[in-house]
């Protein structure tokens, strides 16, 4: 048996896969206390079904089960492995069909344990690329999409900052930590190591640089969608917003308006190292989002654009929404939530008009989509 350690959880393991090897440590480097909280990894033949089990969630690669003696059962998909996992996560017992490959099918089950785990420990399992600067940690998060890996790597290129993580970091909110983890998403990064949480950022598309501090209400809001929350167990799922109301009352996050160049990047740390920041000299003042309802499609026919409704918006419309071209130019922008002063700069950058004009266009035209239903 071999001992893994990422952060406080120490696996015992005879085998884990590749990325773990990083993470791998000496026993007697194991403090007692962490010892006996270890995970255990054992292999296992191929377990009786209960027929008596709960289906309890279906994820792209598995199915979780809960059985009759509370175990949870996380099989593959496609029935060719899987794990069985004690209440708590501590304890594993996992199999492999043969002629099948325990990396391709164990991997995703084992870091599911492993983020359990955590998250039973009261550490969270963010959604976000994380780089370390000056011995501090800056997360960068937000909806797939929305460039925090693009942003994260040009600190990485322009200020020489390192990675920690390029998808989903374990954040311990009581020691205001970072750890690295053993899996990843395409940047498959794996660094063993941990630093000190600076803050998070929530990154926004903009054409200049600018930071805006959230308020708690709406870093839970945040949270909510970018903190991993298993919800097939209401035990975690309790920890979870646990978690989550300790971030909103304990940690610095705030919304970065930046594009994806190397200056912006350079702007934005020395924003955010700024004595000026912490009298909020530099912070901008708080705005409503805004935001193209769900069920409607931008799209240009034979020269004209049109906001063509879908699903339940055919019937209550019962049409296409023409639009001018400046109208639908902002409609595209409004398909990912964007304040009022941002589409103002995008008009701008956009087209030869002056501000004072573009601001009434602009009133005049927002107000012309509430009228017809097509934002919130």
């Amino acid at each position: 048996m071999d001992f893994y350690r990422t952060g406080p959880v120490v696996i015992e393991a005879a085998w884990l896969p590749q990325s773990y090897q990083v993470f791998k440590t000496d026993k007697n480097g194991i403090l007692e206390q962490e010892f006996n909280d270890r995970i255990i990894v054992r292999e296992s033949i191929v377990p009786v079904v209960q027929e008596d089990r709960c289906l309890l969630s279906e994820h792209a690669h598995m199915r979780i089960w809960k059985e009759k003696d509370g175990y949870w059962l996380m099989e593959d998909y496609a029935h060719r492995g899987g794990i069985k996992v004690s209440p708590d996560y501590k304890n594993v017992q996992m199999w492999v069909r043969e002629s099948e490959s325990r990396e391709d099918i164990i991997t995703p089950l084992i870091q599911l344990v492993v983020e359990c785990r955590m998250i039973f420990m009261g550490i969270g399992i963010l959604h976000a690329a994380c780089v370390e600067k000056n011995g501090k940690a800056f997360a960068f998060t937000g909806p797939s999409g929305a460039g925090k890996s693009t942003k994260a790597s040009k600190w990485v290129e322009e200020l020489q900052a390192t990675w920690i993580s390029g998808d989903r970091p374990a954040i311990n909110i009581h020691e205001k930590l970072v750890y690295g983890v053993p899996w990843d998403g395409k940047e498959q990064i794996f660094v063993n190591k941990e630093y000190p949480l600076q803050c998070i950022l929530e990154v926004r598309k903009a054409t200049r640089t600018r930071l805006r501090k959230l308020s708690q209400k709406q870093v839970y809001e945040l949270m909510v969608h970018q903190l991993m929350i298993p919800l097939w167990d209401t035990i975690l799922t309790k920890k979870s917003f646990e978690i989550i109301k300790q971030i909103a009352e304990t940690v610095p996050v705030y919304r970065l308006f930046a594009d994806k160049t190397g200056e912006a990047a350079l702007e934005t740390y020395h924003k955010l190292c700024s004595d000026d920041l912490l009298k909020e000299k530099i912070l901008e003042k708080e705005q409503t989002d805004m935001k193209l309802k769900s069920n409607f499609e931008i799209t240009e026919i034979a020269g004209e654009y049109m906001a063509i409704p879908t699903g339940e918006n055919i019937a209550t419309f019962g049409g296409a929404v023409v639009l001018n071209e400046v109208s639908a130019f902002l409609l595209k922008h409004l398909e990912e939530p964007t304040e009022k002063e941002e589409l103002l700069n995008l008009l701008l950058d956009e087209y030869d008009v002056e501000k004072e004009r573009a601001e009434k266009d602009l009133e005049l035209i927002l107000k012309k989509f509430m009228d017809l239903g097509l934002i919130e």
